[in-house]
């Protein structure tokens, strides 16, 4: 049996979906309902007008690395059915160890697009320019209060 592992703190569930599931559909087969692996909170984003089956299995604590525990946890009970086979859908180096390519395989999924970084002192500097170079604003406005009675 086929049986899918997502580590939900590492690659998210619309990366998996746009540029993962493709590629393990082809190579291991559909037959599976993908299990993700977090903390305690999980953020799904999805296409509109698609339908899926999914499995969500939380951690009980917050501590850094529990939703990996929890995944080598539940790798080694699906392990001791030698028909099970195995994909972790990770980037973490820590699952190297349990994968052996023939009923344990790991998928990562690296951005190859550019990230910026805002850095808190470009924005500060870049308020505070654009507060020195405007002119205050003043409204008069009337304001009426309309009562009961």
């Amino acid at each position: 049996m086929l049986h899918v592992l997502l580590d939900g703190d590492n690659i998210q569930w619309e990366t998996f979906v746009d540029n993962v599931k493709k590629d393990i559909d082809e190579r291991f087969g559909t037959n599976y309902t993908p299990t993700i692996f977090c903390q305690t909170h999980v953020l799904v984003k999805f296409h509109s007008l698609r339908e899926t089956d999914l499995r969500i299995r939380a951690a009980r604590t917050t501590k850094k690395n529990a939703a990996d525990v929890r995944m080598l946890m539940e790798i080694g009970r699906l392990v001791a059915d030698p028909t099970n086979v195995i994909v972790i859908v990770s980037n973490d180096k820590i699952f190297e160890g349990v994968v052996d390519d023939e009923t344990i395989f790991q998928v990562g999924y690296r951005n190859s697009s550019k990230r910026t970084v805002i850095r808190k002192s470009v924005v500060k500097r870049a308020m505070s320019e654009l507060s020195s170079d405007m002119e205050p604003i003043y409204c008069n406005a009337i304001v009426q209060i309309r009562t009961k009675g």
